[in-house]
Order: C-alpha cells, then sequence, then structure tokens
C-alpha cells in the first residue's frame, strides 16, 4: 500500500457534470456491453492479487488501471471526450503508467499511477488542471476545504467515533482539531 500512495496522482479535469446523465446512458448500453463488464469485474480480482502479493510492481496495477479506463470508455460515449482523452494521454505520454476518470465519467477527477520519478513530469504537463495531493488515511476520514478565492486552507478535520457508542447508533463525533462532542449539529458529521 506504501507504494501505492507515493504512486497516487490525482486531478481535477475543471469539468463538471450530471452523473445522472452519464450513468443512464452506461445503464442503456449494458446488455450490449456485458463482456465488458465481465473483464472489468475479473479486473478487480487481478487488482487485488497485485496489490496484495508482494511480488508485483506498481507498473503491473498501472497497466491494469490503463486496461480498466480503456473498457470504461467503451461502455458509453459520454463518459469520455476528446478533452479526457487528451489530458490521460499527456499524463501517460509524461510517464504515467495508467489511470482512469473517476465516478460515472464526462468530467470530474482524474486519477494516475505515476512512479514517483515521473510524478513531475505528470504535473508539468498537466500543469493547467488542479493537482490534488492525495494519500491514503489508515486512522480515519479527513477533510480538506477547498475555497477557490483562497487557495487550499490547511484546516484538516478527522472524525473519530468515542469508542463508548456502539458503531450502529448515531453517534457522537469528534473533530480532530477541537472537541465536538456535545451531539449538537456539525458540519463535519
Amino acid at each position: 500500500i506504501q507504494q501505492l500512495d507515493r504512486s497516487v496522482m490525482l486531478f481535477f479535469t475543471g469539468l463538471s457534470r450530471y452523473a445522472t446523465d452519464i450513468a443512464k446512458a452506461t445503464i442503456d448500453n449494458m446488455s450490449q456491453r456485458a463482456s465488458q463488464l465481465h473483464r472489468m469485474r475479473e479486473m478487480v480480482d487481478e487488482g487485488y492479487e497485485i496489490l496484495s502479493s508482494g511480488n508485483s510492481t506498481i507498473e503491473e496495477f498501472g497497466a491494469l488501471l490503463h486496461d480498466s479506463w480503456q473498457l470504461k470508455r467503451s461502455l458509453a460515449d459520454n463518459i469520455s471526450s476528446d478533452f479526457i482523452d487528451e489530458i490521460y494521454q499527456a499524463a501517460m505520454d509524461a510517464g504515467a503508467r495508467g489511470g482512469k476518470l473517476m465516478g460515472a465519467g464526462g468530467g470530474g477527477f482524474m486519477f494516475f499511477i505515476v512512479p514517483t520519478e515521473r510524478q513531475t513530469a505528470v504535473r508539468e504537463a498537466l500543469a493547467k488542471l488542479i493537482h490534488v495531493s492525495f494519500g491514503f488515511e489508515t486512522t480515519g476520514t479527513e477533510i480538506t476545504v477547498y475555497q477557490p478565492d483562497n487557495g487550499w486552507r490547511g484546516d484538516r478535520f478527522r472524525l473519530i467515533q468515542p469508542d463508548d457508542r456502539p458503531h450502529d447508533a448515531f453517534p457522537r463525533w469528534r473533530c480532530g482539531g477541537g472537541k465536538r462532542d456535545d451531539g449538537g449539529p456539525s458540519a463535519t458529521r
């Protein structure tokens, strides 16, 4: 996981879309795309094996992600676009090993697997996009607030469930940056 964590790069495409429109087109095509969907499901197990085996390289995971993106973009015409394809190709030309558009498609965030020695080149190739610092978190949920007029704020809130509450109860949350365990409303719930 540490190698994967060091290899992930995330970029905001600047494109917004209604995921429901993309999902509807994908659902409408499902009966014609059964082989792609089955192959994508098989790739989940392959990805798990690559990441958990200890014998595989991050390049293998990147190649699998690349193949997965090729299948995903074939599910409906509106999942990708010329602009998204240009972003993807620029990242690949700069050294990414694979990537995909997150969510339904059509815009939003692009996720890439990039060896650490190629990350500067990928960041430069995608300089017109917003690079979002990304890392896997093992201590709980963290929320970073983005305010376009002020740039990134360093406020990070880690949500911690009190140990004295059952997990299925309506929990009271405490913020890592300050106590909020009075059960009152909170923007970080």
